[in-house]
């Protein structure tokens, strides 16, 4: 991948997620069974409603509408039923690509006889595509009645945000079993990213974020915004040299002055086919990252590297590794941390298939100052069952920790401890409206 995000733009883009609500899309056909291509081949517009109903039992119930702290001694299991639901429609041309989402997530706990949303989020994006130029935008917005706690590099191997290979924004980020305390906020994010092929061995790239977010009840907002440009040059098919250079900042309300910071980035891309059926691609980057507050200046050695396989004709595994700075609107400051993700899936037969996934992260609270280390992972897998290609059952479960060393630059009512698992099934219909 030639056109890759590097790393400063990776740690403000946090602020991107547009919410926390999961659309259970069909992101793997079945063999063209569930949500399989059944598109005219002439049609180059689609529209797709996706819901799904569930039933679960978690460890910790109440975490989900916490308003105060909370320790492992007095957390409540329990049985609630979930549903979710999203839109998208998209436009493809010879030249230019659109499309356009919605979602929602929502919980209705019987004890307490209550309904909950956990988000609410849209978004739309555009990419023009030449023969030698790609251009890309999006735009989004969300409401979020929950503060969560998902300090992890995604599939893609980017803390989230602008997709590095210019699509539009993902507006489903795993991140609803993450959920800490109630919390409402509204947030917002776009960016433009530029993809410019100079010959058959060199290219440009160039990208710029924008994000915030606004919390009810407090003063001020979190926002950051970043730019990054990159060269790369291919000495042959399987192996590209990659050169940046990025620029954030990022700002937290109240006292905390803005955070900058500058990084040059260097690294290799490479991609080696095995075999007729099989793909192996591996992505590294490193570099040197000067971070600037108050006019104190430090330097920190950052990095990211991926690994994709492609198993066969349905199965596929990835690995990433992210060290950085991330910021995460609702927390005091930003972090620095050592991440990893894993995925596992595939078909199992022609109406089963599996999906596993695993992200950890350890580091600390704070930059210049390091005043909270932390670590956290999130751990889920699931198996799914087409009846048809509209409909489908599945059985999942879903394991969430975190822990902070202590109570320093964390908000007020904010657990510095938790833990949570569950089980749930339910039942995920797909309907193309328009093919």
């Amino acid at each position: 991948m030639t056109h890759r995000i590097t790393l400063a733009l990776v740690f403000v883009a946090a602020a991107a997620a547009p919410a926390f609500a999961q659309v259970d899309r069909p992101d793997r056909a079945m063999h063209g069974l569930f949500g399989g291509p059944s598109r005219d081949p002439d049609s180059r517009q689609s529209l797709d409603l996706s819901l799904s109903a569930y039933g679960a039992y978690d460890t910790d119930m109440l975490g989900d509408s916490r308003t105060g702290p909370v320790d492992r001694n007095n957390q409540l299991s329990g049985i609630f039923t979930g549903v979710n639901g999203g839109l998208s429609y998209s436009h493809s041309g010879r030249s230019i690509d659109f499309g356009v989402s919605a979602g929602s997530d929502g919980r209705y706990f019987t004890d307490q006889h209550r309904f909950i949303f956990l988000g609410h989020q849209a978004g739309l994006g555009a990419a023009i595509h030449g023969r030698k130029t790609q251009v890309s935008f999006n735009a989004s917005g969300s409401y979020r009645p929950f503060f969560g706690f998902a300090p992890f590099p995604n599939a893609r191997g980017v803390a989230s945000g602008l997709d590095p290979d210019l699509a539009p924004i993902d507006l489903a980020p795993p991140t609803a079993d993450a959920i800490v305390q109630e919390r409402v906020g509204y947030g917002y994010s776009g960016g433009a990213a530029l993809h410019q092929t100079l010959n058959d061995r060199s290219s440009l790239s160039f990208m710029y974020a924008a994000q915030g977010m606004q919390f009810s009840h407090e003063t001020g907002r979190y926002s950051g915004q970043s730019g990054s440009g990159s060269y790369s040059y291919r000495f042959s098919r399987d192996v590209a040299l990659r050169l940046g250079y990025s620029y954030a900042e990022g700002r937290y309300p109240g006292l905390l002055p803005r955070l900058v910071t500058q990084t040059l980035d260097a690294g290799l891309d490479y991609s080696k086919a095995l075999g007729a059926t099989r793909r192996t691609t591996v992505g590294a980057s490193f570099g040197t990252s000067a971070y600037e507050q108050s006019d104190i200046r430090s330097y920190h050695l950052v990095g990211d590297a991926s690994l994709n396989h492609q198993i066969g004709r349905t199965w596929s595994a990835r690995a990433v590794y992210h060290r950085g700075v991330g910021f995460l609107e609702g927390l005091n400051a930003p972090y620095f941390a050592d991440s990893v993700s894993a995925t596992l899936g595939g078909s199992l037969s022609r109406r089963i298939d599996l999906s596993t996934a695993f992200a950890y992260s350890n580091g600390d609270v704070g930059v210049l100052v390091r005043t909270n280390n932390f670590d956290s992972y999130i751990a889920s897998a699931r198996l799914r069952y087409a009846f048809t290609q509209a409909m489908a059952i599945y059985g999942e479960y879903v394991a969430y920790r975190y822990d902070f060393q202590n109570g320093v630059a964390l908000p007020d009512g904010f657990p510095s401890a938790t833990y949570r698992q569950g089980v749930r099934g339910g039942l995920s219909l797909y309907m193309p409206l328009i093919r």
